[in-house]
């Protein structure tokens, strides 16, 4: 498993995720060449295995036998820049069809790079890296966790858009067309409170402060409203691009058989946005937190940083919230996208509940 290795080699920016150069010769120590040969697996579905891998030469066969679904990844492919099917465990099992050559980075190293010198990477020369709110953006978990060669295409997708003072960006009840990062300027956010309807402000968002993400995630209508308190400069991304770039990292869904191996060999804990009696007796009621999803953003505080959190609800879209939510406060969590059976689940493996690095595609 895993081919054999052929040590260290050269490595080109356009096969580590448009790395530059320079970040190459820091990664270089932590990178190691395997040759496989067709038919050898390079990790097999479920595995724990979490280094990066980047296909160098040759085409990997990916296969989800749970899904039925199969898909060639060629070097010569743009997806290649990317890391190979990055899940822990592993969600399908990656194979050689023919002679092939991959990259095994140590991943800690390699997000690190990641976090710490983003506007760094090749590639990046069409944005101005001098533009306060690229930095701004970067504050916000969600655009971090994307690999260099997409978030270069998310920057380049925002369009600036003015307001004068008082104009309204959408109301409540609006449909969700798009994604807002605060340049400069501040805006009020006022909902419609009590049986009265009234609209009350409750809450102020400034420069670097972003809003709109709720109603494209969860496909709701908007929840408040938000006008301009002053002259306003907001950078704007689509829905269809922010779906195009972003989608796969919004809302991460595991299948039950995925969420008890987070549970049982990763120390994952349970958060429910509904009373589940029946989920408690299941997973142990030390293991479950419940909450209601316009309460999580204050009870976030009090959840341990320690481990993933996997969200219960019958509903799609506050399970989609709650995941954005605990995303953007540092938190890894999945959303659980089917029932989990009856059958008890087992004590998390004391020797396996350090936090693992997960990225794990929507199931």
């Amino acid at each position: 498993m895993g081919g054999s290795a052929e040590g260290r080699a050269s490595v080109g920016p356009e096969q580590i995720g448009g790395l530059t150069a320079q970040q190459l010769e820091v990664l270089a120590p932590f990178m190691q060449v395997l040759a496989l040969s067709p038919g050898e697996f390079l990790f097999e579905a479920d595995s724990s295995d979490d280094a990066s891998y980047f296909l160098r030469s040759g085409e990997l066969l990916l296969e989800s036998q749970r899904m039925g679904a199969r898909h060639i990844l060629s070097a010569n492919s743009p997806a290649a820049r990317n890391r190979v099917a990055h899940q822990v465990p592993r969600v399908v099992s990656a194979s050689a069809r023919v002679p092939s050559e991959v990259v095994k980075v140590d991943s800690s190293r390699y997000e690190s790079l990641l976090s710490n010198n983003w506007l760094d990477f090749e590639g990046f020369s069409q944005v101005n890296s001098e533009e306060d709110w690229v930095d701004k953006l970067l504050q916000h978990r969600l655009f971090q966790t994307l690999e260099p060669s997409t978030f270069e295409s998310v920057i380049n997708a925002f369009v600036p858009v003015a307001y004068d003072q008082g104009d309204t960006i959408f109301c409540e009840g609006d449909a969700g067309d798009c994604f807002y990062l605060i340049e400069s300027g501040a805006v009020g956010v006022e909902r419609k409170i009590g049986q009265s309807n009234q609209e009350q402000e409750i809450a102020t968002l400034r420069a670097g402060d972003a809003f709109g993400e709720a109603a494209l995630i969860s496909n709701a209508p908007r929840n408040a409203t938000i006008f301009a308190k002053q002259d306003l400069t907001l950078m704007r991304l689509t829905r269809n691009a922010f779906e195009k770039h972003l989608g796969e990292s919004l809302v991460q869904s595991v299948s039950a058989r995925s969420a008890r191996t987070l549970h049982e060999r990763h120390g994952a804990r349970w958060l429910s946005l509904e009373a589940d009696a029946a989920l408690a007796q299941l997973v142990g009621e030390d293991r479950l937190t419940t909450t209601e999803v316009d309460a999580l953003r204050s009870d976030v505080q009090m959840l341990d940083r320690g481990c993933p959190y996997i969200v219960s609800s019958r509903r799609e879209d506050e399970r989609a919230i709650a995941c954005f939510v605990l995303s953007e406060k540092g938190f890894t969590a999945y959303g659980l996208s089917e029932p989990i059976g009856d059958a008890p689940f087992e004590a998390p493996d004391a020797k396996r509940t350090e936090r693992p690095r997960f990225d794990i595609d929507p199931d």
